[in-house]
């Protein structure tokens, strides 16, 4: 069955600025891009907010999936997708034998936007990844990590984040911007004038950006991918995305998650890692502080009238650590002030 465009998503969302563009010429495009002039296309837009994007799937007249389109029109989205194409055509990410990740067929400027044509997994096995990490993500993480491993002074990177605090108070997010600099004093207690190992990350490492089939993993959406990031941010990361948007738990209940079920296979990837697992609990604050400060100074809005469910939780978490009751949550414990993090 061929899958035609909506022409009132093109009419009202979807009309490049200049140019005057639309996906019906951009359907004109991938035909001759792919080299199959019957080939049809489905539409999908992402979340509404500043980093929307659309997503097709271009199809053949006998229903194979040949690839996947993504486009962005604005300044922002465009950076996202050229940071994506980055990835896919860095050796360290196409290197990788851990995991299977899009190839990239196609990137050039659209419109005002960007435009980048991916191939689809190889085999129609696949389904969607799990949503429990598993001995293959933890393969690929450390793959991914050690590819660009190098030592890092810790005080370097709370100088960062102390600057994007600033830049969140200048964005009219004060509250935002004390809950990152408090955290950051605190953790610099057990962290400061260290040299920790800064490898690889994907940035958005979540089930909802993994497909599997058997022992096959493949990851996509690498539009948030870094060269540099600390020890265990991706596993923090898809803790925590699991626990407060699939689980529908509140600060406290991820921090118990991160200290209870999930704290054994954390301190066995820092331990592959080279890195102390008594830092475990610090490293997952310095990803709280790196996550939450970079997306809200991305996009403000999560952060102001209805906050999001993970602007809520970051929140939570963060005035856990920075108030020193992060210990008591999930152990009852004294405060870090009294007792370190270990």
């Amino acid at each position: 069955t061929k899958i035609g465009l909506s022409p009132a998503i093109l009419r009202t969302r979807l009309r490049a600025k200049e140019g005057g563009e639309t996906l019906l010429s951009l359907r004109e495009e991938l035909r001759r891009m792919l080299g199959d002039a019957s080939l049809e296309v489905s539409v999908l837009l992402g979340t509404p907010g500043v980093h929307q994007k659309a997503l097709l799937q271009a199809v053949s007249a006998d229903g194979r999936i040949l690839a996947y389109a993504k486009v962005g029109w604005t300044t922002s989205t465009a950076a996202m997708i050229d940071k994506e194409h980055q990835a896919l055509s860095s050796q360290i990410v196409r290197g990788l034998s851990s995991v299977e990740v899009p190839r990239v067929l196609g990137h050039r400027v659209w419109g005002a936007g960007r435009l980048l044509v991916l191939g689809p997994p190889s085999g129609s096995e696949w389904k969607g990844g799990p949503r429990r990490i598993g001995p293959r993500h933890f393969h690929f993480l450390r793959e991914l990590f050690q590819s660009t491993a190098t030592e890092v002074a810790v005080d370097e990177r709370l100088g960062e984040f102390e600057d994007r605090a600033e830049a969140l108070r200048g964005l009219g997010l004060s509250y935002d911007a004390h809950l990152l600099k408090w955290a950051t004093d605190t953790v610099r207690l057990r962290v400061g004038g260290l040299r920790l190992p800064h490898g690889a990350l994907h940035g958005d490492f979540a089930p909802w950006n993994t497909l599997s089939a058997g022992d096959r993993l493949f990851v996509l959406d690498w539009e948030y991918w870094a060269p540099r990031g600390t020890p265990g941010w991706d596993y923090f990361h898809f803790v925590v995305q699991t626990s407060s948007l699939v689980g529908g738990s509140s600060g406290g209940q991820v921090i118990r998650r991160i200290e209870g079920g999930a704290r054994a296979e954390g301190e066995a990837l820092l331990r592959s890692l080279g890195v102390p697992v008594g830092l475990y609990s610090a490293l997952c604050v310095l990803y709280l502080i790196d996550i939450a400060g970079r997306s809200l100074e991305r996009d403000p809005s999560l952060a102001k009238a209805d906050p999001s469910r993970l602007c809520q939780t970051w929140r939570s978490m963060l005035f856990l650590a920075g108030s020193g009751a992060w210990a008591m949550e999930s152990t009852g414990s004294k405060p870090f002030s009294e007792e370190p993090w270990v």
